[in-house]
């Protein structure tokens, strides 16, 4: 069964931007968070600040696969 896109608005680096990902990878992300005792907009924030001249959403994919 295929995982449904959802869209959420998050707040990086002092502005509102959206990002659509596959469910699985929402529930991934705020599962890593939760274990490093962080919210998901900090985990997002240091993606966004690292990630060389590409995505955030295929930055985000490959840290949930890598952290996951």
């Amino acid at each position: 069964m295929p995982s449904r896109l959802q869209n959420h608005r998050v707040w990086l680096n002092g502005r509102e931007t959206d990002l659509t990902l596959e469910a699985g990878f929402w529930a991934a992300l705020g599962q890593i968070a939760r274990k490093q005792r962080r919210s998901v907009e900090c985990l997002l924030c240091e993606l966004e600040e690292a990630r060389p001249k590409r995505g955030l959403r295929s930055a985000v994919i490959e840290f949930v696969l890598t952290n996951a």
